[in-house]
């Protein structure tokens, strides 16, 4: 009877064990494909350079919805989660550590300002977890990325010296300017821009008659252009970040009497100047650009056109926030797509690997250092409108 008994509960608990393994191999997948892939990204959503993060938002949801739309990807939506990390270094890890540890995180899209990134990048190399960096500028990430030493990080977008020596070749070639003053802000993209600029333009015979600069978000420029305007330069030369930055120099500028043409890398097409092009106070000004929406090749028009319909608006819109932070957002989707799992190393050899072609048209491929060498845009203000003067390659 006994032993009746304990056969009886041997065949209970093979029984059992038949039932569990038969449950995880039929029910497992289908749950897990109920979880989303998690990605996200640390941008200023607060502060002076807030609407950069919200457009840099927009860019990435564009790319998220146009799969997600088509059943997401391995199966799975796509969740995506934003932090704020309001143009700050500090701010940036901390974000970023939170999104690595807490959210679990596969894979990231990068701030707007260089110096939140390259404080970020120690942290995404230790966590291996790949990171796509989509507006920041420094050489220092191209530099510090992939054989550089850091395997996790790439760069997607033009960095400042590949696009600033093309601006300061056309600033004197094509404007015929002789000397140049520099207003930039103490940061590692405004320090950045300045160099840029300056090393070239030095030498090639341009005469620097100034270089200062002003903490991030300042808007009192007063005192330096007085001492500019003494100095009387043929081009002021900027490397300031936020809209209501330009808008205030500008402003300070024309009440002054000053009417020295700007140029270097800030946001022409921000709405806070918009008035000040139309009237005319901007006539001549010049800047390079990652990208352009005045462009018309490759699938460019039909992607303006997009945004626009998708915003509301035709005006006030941070074209190259939204653009690179689109194409940054399809390249790691088409990392987990080609790597064939939502893990992060399978989505980090995928990219390194990746070829593909860009709205504008133009095939990229990450290098050695993981960059991208798209194009970038000279774009200035002609008869009181933002006009593009071409495109060049990097």
């Amino acid at each position: 009877m006994n032993m009746q008994k304990r056969t009886y509960r041997k065949m209970i608990v093979a029984m059992g064990v038949v039932i569990l393994i038969l449950t995880a191999f039929f029910v497992s997948p289908s749950v897990s494909q109920t979880v989303p892939i998690k990605i996200g990204t640390f941008t200023p959503l607060s502060g002076h350079a807030a609407y950069y993060g919200e457009h840099i938002v927009i860019g990435a949801k564009l790319a998220i919805d146009e799969v997600n739309e088509k059943g997401g990807l391995l199966g799975r939506k796509i969740e995506f989660i934003a932090e704020d990390d309001k143009n700050v270094p500090a701010e940036a890890v901390t974000a970023a550590e939170k999104l690595i540890t807490k959210d679990q995180v596969v894979a990231l899209s990068a701030s707007m300002g260089s110096s939140p990134v390259l404080a970020v990048m120690p942290k995404v190399n230790e966590a291996k977890v790949p990171t796509f960096v989509q507006t920041a500028t420094s050489v220092l990430i191209t530099q510090q990325s992939g054989k550089g030493g850091n395997p996790w990080t790439f760069k997607c977008n033009p960095n400042d010296a590949m696009m600033l020596t093309a601006l300061a070749k056309f600033i004197v070639e094509k404007r015929g300017a002789k000397s140049v003053s520099f207003i930039g802000e103490d940061t590692d993209f405004g320090r950045g821009i300045v160099k840029g600029l300056k090393e070239w333009m030095e030498a090639n015979g341009v005469k620097i008659l100034s270089e200062d600069y002003v903490k991030g978000g300042e808007t009192e420029f007063t005192p330096l252009l007085t001492k500019v305007k003494g100095l009387k330069p043929d081009v002021l030369g900027l490397g300031v970040v936020g809209p209501t930055q330009i808008q205030a120099l500008v402003k300070q500028m024309l009440e002054l009497g000053m009417k020295i043409p700007l140029t270097g890398r800030y946001d022409i097409t921000a709405k806070q100047v918009a008035d000040y092009i139309a009237s005319g106070a901007m006539e001549g000004s010049t800047c390079v650009e990652p990208y352009s929406h005045l462009y018309e090749g490759g699938r460019n028009p039909q992607f303006v056109q997009m945004v626009k319909t998708k915003l509301g608006r035709d005006t006030g819109i941070y074209w190259w926030g939204v653009y690179w932070s689109y194409e940054a957002t399809r390249v790691m989707l088409e990392a987990i797509k080609q790597g064939g799992k939502a893990e992060r190393q399978a989505i980090r050899d995928a990219a390194a690997k990746i070829e593909m072609e860009l709205i504008t048209g133009v095939k990229v491929k990450f290098d050695d250092n993981n960059q991208w060498h798209p194009p970038a845009f000279i774009t200035g203000v002609k008869d009181g409108k933002i006009v593009l003067f071409g495109n060049v390659p990097t």
